[in-house]
């Protein structure tokens, strides 16, 4: 690659420099600026009248857009923040910027803390408005480079057109004000360009699976295309659990890291015995098809004294019906800088999923944060819950409703048990992750990429 300084790589707990930025574009002001709170606005209307079918379903799509739409708790500035002589990875991400905190956006953030740069790439507004692209530094440094895409493909549903990722690629590799150490891609959406982009920039690609993308409801038989490009021609395979280590080529070896938690935004309050006298029960994250209504239902029913509350976006009317249940609340999708808050007011943490085969290979990020904050979890009988048992993680559904598991967590439940859930964590953080997935980065490639 030509015209590309070379970086070189920050050691571990290296303090963030101050600098240029990354990327450079040749417009990044305040037009491109004003395009994009008018497409996010447009985003935001669609999906509200997309919920339009009652009042309160209307009501809440716009609550959670406009949150979305205010930053989702995050605070961007358009200004550079990065040293040309850090290391630098790109991002080809799983989800928006300014979606719910997940592993794409924890990653960036720790390998920032770690002295590295980072390159976000989120293509994913999906407008009849055409912003051009737009570069902001978000907080601890990460840079977020906007692209709204011709032709508006849902990234969960197809890949780039071979077209698209020439596009992108050229910009990228005209922009990059140095060569990255990495790129790191989370999505099948992504393939041809990551393949590009590896091959242009002569560095390795690491695909890091976060889900079994093609057994999502609905999904299209083209996202297993694009599984099948990056498990066979990425240098480097990581997952974020077991259960989602197949589909690689015999030879291909998984490098499995799990998610992880920030453990110092979910602890630091007295742990004081609580005295009110309703129970409450709670869950955060998306209420898609894989959350188990049914189950929800029979335990708020056989639970009268306690209350349910569940915190994320309403994907399903089963979940929506809940809500007409008198101890169950919906209270909509939260910005991560509210969850800490919300966990202090329950008494035990749920994930109550559906035994499927997208379910059984989940990692699922919640129950790091649930245990963080000190939380028993009650959760399906699933792979990716037993690392733990009680008084850490009760798990039902062989024998045991959800029900009986919530009682016996609280039965269980203690100031001391509390503390002891938050240690289990001192080694499972998102700073451990990242340097895990750097060094897996920096080992010696696997295969050779060859764009075709």
């Amino acid at each position: 690659m030509t015209g590309v300084a070379p970086s070189t790589s920050p050691a571990p707990g290296a303090v963030k420099p101050a600098g240029t930025p990354s990327f450079t574009l040749r417009s990044n002001g305040l037009r491109a600026r004003t395009l994009w709170v008018l497409a996010s606005v447009e985003r935001a209307v669609r999906w509200a009248a997309r919920r339009a079918g009652t009042s309160d379903g209307w009501l809440m799509g716009v609550r959670e857009e406009w949150r979305r739409l205010l930053g989702n708790g995050h605070v961007g500035r358009v200004a550079g923040a990065a040293d040309v002589a850090a290391g630098l990875v790109l991002i080809l991400p799983a989800l928006p910027w300014r979606f719910r905190r997940q592993r794409p956006q924890q990653l960036a953030r720790a390998l920032a803390e770690l002295g590295w740069r980072v390159l976000y790439v989120d293509a994913s507004v999906r407008t009849s408005i055409h912003p051009p692209p737009r570069l902001v530094v978000a907080d601890r440094g990460v840079e977020v480079l906007s692209l709204r895409l011709p032709g508006r493909p849902d990234p969960y549903r197809t890949l780039l057109s071979r077209e698209q990722a020439l596009s992108l690629a050229d910009l990228l590799v005209t922009g990059l004000r140095r060569r990255p150490d990495f790129v790191l891609v989370q999505l099948p959406f992504w393939a041809p360009l990551a393949l590009m982009l590896a091959e242009r920039l002569e560095v390795p690609l690491v695909y890091d699976r976060m889900d079994k993308h093609a057994e999502f409801p609905g999904a299209p038989a083209v996202l297993d295309e694009g599984e099948a490009l990056l498990t066979s021609r990425a240098q480097h395979l990581v997952a974020s659990s077991a259960g989602l280590c197949d589909g690689a080529p015999a030879g291909r070896s998984w490098h499995v890291i799990p998610n992880g938690v920030v453990l110092e935004d979910f602890w630091g309050r007295d742990r004081a015995p609580r005295t009110r006298r309703r129970m409450v029960a709670g869950y955060v994250g998306a209420l898609g098809p894989w959350f188990d209504a049914e189950a929800l239902a029979r335990a708020a029913r056989d639970l009268p004294d306690w209350t349910f509350r569940l915190a994320g976006r309403v994907e399903e009317p089963e979940v929506r019906a809940l809500g007409r249940l008198p101890n169950v609340k919906l209270i909509g999708e939260i910005p991560y800088v509210r969850v800490p808050e919300f966990l202090r007011r329950l008494d035990v943490g749920l994930v109550p999923f559906r035994d499927t085969a997208l379910t059984r290979a989940v990692d699922a990020v919640k129950m790091y944060e649930y245990l963080a904050a000190g939380l028993p979890v009650v959760a399906r009988d699933l792979p990716g819950f037993r690392r733990w048992g009680p008084p850490a993680v009760y798990r039902y559904g062989v024998g045991t409703e959800l029900a009986a598991a919530i009682r016996q967590a609280s039965a269980d439940d203690s100031p001391a048990q509390a503390f002891g859930r938050h240690d289990l964590l001192h080694g499972e953080t998102w700073r451990t992750r990242a340097n895990d997935l750097v060094a897996v980065a920096k080992t010696t490639s696997e295969v050779v990429l060859r764009d075709s």
